[in-house]
């Protein structure tokens, strides 16, 4: 097996990455939304910053464990071209 070759152990731990990662999107882009509106009461204004910081230091987390697989699973030269020009069907963080 090349290096550059995911075994399924390592995909299926990529993919939760993605997943938790879509989810929080969602939890922070709401969260965000709400902070926007000038009828959010202070004291839930607070609970929102309170998420939506949270919810930073998760995606930092995040980002980290897909830098660990990258790092992990790093390309040749050659490689890393080929797949640059393939289409890419991981949604970006």
């Amino acid at each position: 097996m090349k290096q550059s070759q995911l075994s399924l152990e390592e995909s299926i731990e990529i993919m939760q990455v993605v997943e938790i990662n879509n989810a929080l999107a969602v939890i922070l882009g709401n969260a965000q939304l709400l902070l926007l509106k000038n009828t959010v009461a202070s004291e839930d204004r607070a609970k929102l910053k309170a998420i939506e910081m949270s919810s930073f230091r998760i995606q930092g987390l995040v980002e980290r464990m897909i830098e660990s697989k990258k790092t992990a699973t790093s390309q040749t030269p050659s490689e890393d071209r080929l797949e640059a020009m393939a289409p890419s069907l991981n949604p970006t963080p």
